[in-house]
């Protein structure tokens, strides 16, 4: 979770942007301006041009409220047959059937002349080739339709009014049919026959719906009470729709423009008043959609106004022959749920790309933007539930290369939902230079990839933004406004990363540790190491160290690095291949990279291992060195695909010889090596690599600040030896440590937070706390305990583990209490857990190594305001817990906890001030 607040940021120009009056059929210019500003293809559109011969319908016999059908076709019929020209539908209120457009032929219905089509089915017969929501079937077609035409146009300032809302056509329109289910892709063509007669379904006509058509040409209309969609050219090239108004507020899939698998179109200066959506981009659905193969592409939108409907612009759902280089340009959406909307299904299949939309104003709409991908159940079933993953085919559709710039939303509920599809998420959108005013700001980014906001000002009632597997996620020059004076993003997802807010110091307020403390934004700044700019490449073989695993080249390996130091730094390759080494010191400025299938290994033989002032075990002394350290070396780093492997074998069967020996050796008796140690550091990241074998603890860090642990691979077997005391990452005397999207799976504790030990350990400058400690989205393999405090621990303030799964461990939580050491663990949060493990929380005396020496004033030990809530874990013991004269348990809470215990006992008396809220045992 994230906090941000901003100071002043500009936007864009407010007077580029069109108002509601500057758009729409009413400001239809004579001229077809030039189409500007296209990144494709895109012919200039001139306006057609007819013979100069022209039939009034009133001159063929034609009378008001008497069905003109044969008269109205007859004419076109022979218009066409003497090369073109024009039918007037002169003043007056005409009824019709089916008009069946010709080529060449401009069908001209004048100012104050009403069409109203017939409600009687029979008047769309016989069936015509149609596309029925993107499936092609024989049906009405439409009340004015074309098939195979070319040069046609519908022109004029009259109207076109639908049946009577009692007709027969709409009460045996099916509006709650499943048109995959009705047409399956395996029945024939010429049996998808939806007449009405005989018994069978119909399907209603559009308004004006040419297929197969070239140079289509639609100007001034209005279209009141549609049957279904209004203007839906099919397979077509070339369409000018311009100057149209459409009123279909009242009708259920009253679409205003659909555009079907259609090419170079261009949509200018319309108003459409709907009750589905505006103008809507579409190619075909499911196999029979990817089989024909025909996208909608190269569409142009400009000057229009759309109101109502569920959204101004869509693309989609219907994405099977795919949608593509779509641009809209100054229009303005005013009270349509959703402003720009990019909708499909997973078995849809094609998808959406190449899209850019620019000058916009919003006004008065539910969502500004809208990624609806996934569908709902009652059309999809369970394709529409986000888990699991489902594998990718020809019916995954792809949506991509979104760019909107240039835009006012003046009010809306929701400035961005999307909810798109995990396997394949949404990708390369960028929204940039806008206003925004919305009750929230981001209820839902899932599963997208390439996301960035940019030179946005943002004004909202709520301060939520809510991420789920988001990646490249940039939030650059954004100004929130909220009553709160902050936004709080909540970024979850194991594949979330690289969540990115620039720019935004020093106004950033982030979430609060367990304690009030608010969290740096250092915290959320997550990218893997850029090695380029760390300076030079050393390759460890250019400069004479060999590929083979069975020489030391500690000397070698150690030269290169003290020549990247002497140089002003630069950074280490290990390349493909496996290198032997003892122990390597990096200095300033230097760094680590280990290629993919890179190997550094360390030798198993101690005496190649240099005996320096190191920390072990909570103590300052001399001790062996790792094979990695770096002490004093700010910003340093080890990145890569590669592994470090400590190459332990040797080390644990001889450790467990000793012990046979001794039982009561120490784990420091046994003399072996760690493999990373990083001291007294600063901005030190440690991302992507493999860390395995260790012969003693893994990853150590003593006196680091704003330490980053990345997407780490850490390891040790139980078998078929056990791997003793090589704890994944110890963490001691640290403050501000990232440990993110890790893998720990080890023969000891996970992550063990260090500090000191013994009776003066409280008094010993060496020693010290550990604060503000961030562990999240990681996952536990076997270990002793996930997160452990101690047992050589002063002080843990400020510890949050969340967002994790544990597989089999045997604590989720281990709090070791050492009897003769002073120690205080407080304020620690887990929170969001899921999985298995032998005990979800376990306090006890740790008496291993017991030593008072003379103190006789050791002071209490304590834990205090520990909280562990919404965790999910099946374990064998809920609550083991002792209680001690030698501490203290105080201000522990558990909430939301679904815990499946063979023992689920706690005792409330053992600690002081435990309270549980809704935890649910073995229910």
């Amino acid at each position: 979770m994230l906090c941000l607040s901003w100071t002043s940021i500009g936007a864009q120009s407010k007077q580029d942007i069109p108002e509601i009056g500057e758009v729409g059929a009413a400001l239809m210019p004579d001229d077809i301006e030039p189409v500007k500003g296209v990144s494709f293809d895109m012919p200039q559109f001139k306006r057609p041009v007819f013979p100069d011969i022209t039939i009034n319908i009133s001159e063929r016999g034609a009378r008001s409220n008497v069905l003109v059908t044969s008269i109205i076709n007859q004419a076109i019929v022979d218009v066409n047959k003497k090369g073109g020209g024009t039918v007037l539908v002169p003043p007056g209120r005409w009824k019709s059937g089916r008009i069946m457009l010709k080529s060449n032929v401009n069908l001209h219905i004048a100012e104050g002349a009403e069409i109203e089509f017939s409600g009687d089915i029979e008047d769309y017969l016989p069936a015509v080739f149609t596309r029925h929501e993107g499936i092609e079937l024989f049906g009405a077609g439409a009340f004015i339709y074309a098939d195979g035409e070319n040069n046609i146009a519908v022109t004029g300032k009259g109207t076109i009014t639908g049946p009577a809302l009692d007709s027969e056509v709409r009460k045996r329109t099916n509006t709650a049919a499943v048109v995959e289910i009705d047409v399956p892709a395996t029945m024939p063509l010429n049996e998808r026959l939806f007449d009405g007669m005989e018994g069978r379904d119909f399907q209603p006509p559009r308004t004006i719906a040419p297929i197969n058509c070239t140079n289509v040409f639609i100007e001034g209309i209005t279209m009141n009470r549609s049957a279904l969609w209004n203007v839906v050219p099919t397979y077509c090239e070339n369409v000018i729709i311009r100057g149209i108004t459409v009123n279909s507020l009242e009708i259920p899939r009253g679409d205003g423009i659909d555009i079907e698998s259609s090419k170079n179109v261009l949509i200018e200066y319309c108003t459409l008043n709907t009750h589905d959506d505006c103008f809507t981009l579409k190619s075909g659905r499911g196999e029979e959609g990817v089989h024909i193969g025909r996208p909608t592409a190269n569409v142009v939108i400009r000057h229009s106004l759309a109101t109502n409907g569920p959204g101004g612009i869509t693309c989609g759902s219907e994405t099977a022959g795919n949608i593509k280089n779509i641009y809209a340009h100054d229009c303005v959406f005013k009270g349509t749920m959703t402003g720009i909307l990019f909708k499909t299904r997973r078995p849809r299949g094609g998808g959406t790309e190449n899209v850019l939309y620019e000058r916009i104003r919003m006004i008065d709409v539910k969502d500004a933007f809208k990624w609806e991908l996934l569908g709902s159940k009652r059309w999809v079933g369970e394709l529409a539930d986000r888990m699991p993953l489902r594998a990718i085919n020809s019916l995954t559709p792809v949506v991509r290369n979104i760019h909107v710039r240039d835009f006012i939303v003046e009010s809306s509920d929701r400035m961005i939902t999307a909810i798109c599809i995990p396997e394949v998420p949404l990708r390369n959108v960028l929204i940039e230079n806008g206003t925004v005013h919305c009750k929230q700001i981001i209820p839902r980014l899932n599963d997208v990839e390439g996301f960035t906001l940019s030179n946005i000002t943002i004004h909202s009632q709520d301060n939520k933004i809510n991420i789920l597997d988001g990646r490249d996620v940039l939030f650059r020059k954004v100004k929130f406004i909220t009553p709160e004076g902050e936004v709080i993003a909540n970024i979850e997802g194991e594949q979330s990363k690289g969540v990115l807010f620039e720019e935004l110091y020093p106004n950033v307020r982030q979430e609060r540790f367990p304690d009030g403390t608010l969290i740096p934004a250092w915290f959320y700044q997550s990218k893997e190491a850029d090695i380029n700019a760390f300076g030079k490449k050393y390759c460890i073989t250019d400069y004479g160290v060999v590929n083979d695993s069975t020489i030391v080249q500690t000397e070698k390996i150690q030269a290169v690095i003290d020549s990247a130091e002497k140089n002003g730094g630069g950074v280490v390759i290990i390349p493909k291949g496996t290198f032997l080494s003892g122990s390597l010191f990096f200095k300033p400025k230097t760094h680590l990279y280990l290629e993919e299938k890179a190997t550094l290994k360390g030798s198993d033989d101690i005496s190649d291992f240099a005996v320096v002032d190191t920390r072990m075990e909570g103590q300052s002394l001399k001790y062996f060195a790792a094979l990695l350290n770096a002490d004093e070396v700010d910003g340093f780093t080890v990145s890569g695909k590669g592994t470090i492997n400590g190459n332990g074998m040797r080390y644990w069967k001889s450790f467990w010889l000793r012990r046979e020996v001794n039982p009561k050796c120490t784990n420091m008796d046994e003399l072996r090596p760690r493999l990373l140690y990083v001291s007294n550091s600063k901005n030190v990241q440690i991302s992507g690599v493999r860390l395995i074998n260790s012969p003693f603890w893994t990853t150590h860090f003593y006196k680091c600040e704003q330490l980053r642990l990345l997407n780490l691979h850490i390891t040790s077997p139980t078998s078929p030896v056990h791997a003793p005391s090589t704890d994944g990452v110890d963490i001691d005397v640290c403050t501000n440590v990232l440990i993110k999207n890790c893998y720990i799976s080890v023969d000891d504790d996970g992550i063990a937070l260090k500090g000191g030990k013994g009776p003066w350990a409280d008094r010993d400058p060496n020693n010290g706390v550990n604060s503000n400690i961030l562990i999240e989205d990681c996952t536990f393999g076997y270990c002793h305990g996930a997160l452990t405090c101690g047992s050589e621990g002063i002080h843990n303030r400020n510890i949050v583990l969340r967002r994790s799964k544990i597989d089999k461990a045997e604590n989720l939580l281990r709090l070791k209490m050492r009897p003769d050491t002073p120690q205080r663990y407080e304020y620690i949060l887990v929170e969001d857990i899921q999985g298995s493990a032998k005990n979800f929380i376990q306090i006890r005396p740790w008496t291993q190594f017991f030593n008072l020496e003379d103190r006789k004033d050791v002071p209490l030990s304590y834990a205090d305001n520990i909280a562990m809530r919404n965790i999910e874990l099946e374990c064998n013991r809920f609550f083991v817990v002792e209680k001690s004269e030698q501490y203290r348990l105080s201000n522990f809470h558990f909430e939301d906890l679904r815990i499946k215990a063979k023992n689920g006992k706690y005792d409330v008396d053992i600690i002081d001030g435990l309270s549980a809220k809704n935890v649910i045992i073995n229910e």
